[in-house]
């Protein structure tokens, strides 16, 4: 999404509309609660990217356009299943949000952290927690726009300032303080 999204924006490439409908499309396809949870990420780069763009609103429209058409390629099949949901098992309950289910400091600083166990192909999904690497470049960039914002050397927006937005975003979702914010989302 993100490639293609740079390519109908900045080189307005004539193939790219067409791999933004078909990565909607299949994301919508394959996991579709995905193009919620990246929309931050996706979303975010598409106005970091217009915001120097004469033609921000036909822009926004096409763009728009692309990702409509994809969940309305992927129609075929959602439609029925959100039809024939009774067949799957939701509980009685009206939210299915589990409280306490949260990250906590060690899963971010863990000491014994991995990527791979022995004989893995790919990483852990099923572990979650940020490594040295991960924690050192969020607490460095956020130093360093502390700096920034504090000796006022902001010129304009970077996309490293976007990339420490979404991570600090992304890291307060696993914690226990926007377990109210989860709460009001149903």
């Amino acid at each position: 999404i993100l490639l293609a999204t740079y390519n109908f924006i900045k080189k307005k490439s004539k193939w790219s509309g067409a791999v933004l409908t078909s990565v909607f499309a299949l994301i919508a396809l394959s996991h579709p609660m995905m193009l919620v949870v990246g929309s931050v990420l996706f979303g975010g780069y598409f106005v970091f990217l217009i915001k120097d763009e004469k033609e921000k609103l036909r822009l926004l429209i096409s763009y728009i356009l692309h990702m409509v058409w994809g969940l309305l390629i992927a129609a075929y099949y959602l439609i029925p299943l959100k039809v024939e949901i009774k067949y799957f098992y939701y509980g009685q309950q009206a939210n299915h949000l589990t409280g306490g289910q949260f990250l906590k400091t060690a899963n971010y600083f863990d000491p014994k952290w991995y990527y791979f166990y022995i004989r893995d192909v790919a990483n852990r999904g099923h572990f979650v927690s940020g490594g040295l690497i991960e924690s050192l470049i969020i607490i460095s960039g956020s130093i360093a726009f502390a700096y920034q914002l504090v000796t006022k050397k902001i010129k304009k927006f970077e996309v490293w300032h976007f990339a420490l937005a979404v991570g600090l975003i992304l890291i307060f979702m696993t914690t226990k303080y926007s377990e109210w914010l989860y709460e009001h989302i149903n």
